[in-house]
């Protein structure tokens, strides 16, 4: 999908969720029939989203000096999207094929590792 992409519009990420993001990616390569395996796919698109969400907005907020009450409206839109997001990854993954499933760790994969 991205492979011919010069630019990359992207969000770093903790030595400590990468971790957590491979460990959770890995279970589901060696357990793809698993119904496990869904839900920890779940589980990293939340934790990915969570962490590229707050950079892309948290901190841009406070890098350009928003005030206070909006951030805080805005803070409640983005746990409201979280909250969203959360719901609907447990509700897709769960009807993933094998193949799917396969297809979305590695766009995980190759979407973490760009920059290695």
């Amino acid at each position: 999908m991205f492979e011919n992409t010069k630019r990359i519009a992207s969000f770093p990420l903790s030595e400590e969720l990468y971790k957590e993001v491979e460990s959770l990616l890995n279970y589901i390569k060696s357990n793809i029939s698993d119904s496990k395996s869904r839900q920890k796919l779940a589980e990293t698109i939340i934790l990915l989203t969570q962490e590229g969400l707050d950079y892309f907005f948290k901190q841009s907020l406070e890098l350009i000096g928003v005030g206070l009450i909006l951030r805080n409206t805005i803070n409640i839109g983005l746990k409201t999207t979280k909250n969203t997001i959360k719901l609907l990854s447990k509700k897709f993954t769960k009807k993933l094929s094998d193949e799917q499933l396969m297809k979305a760790v590695n766009f995980i994969e190759n979407f973490i590792k760009l920059n290695d």
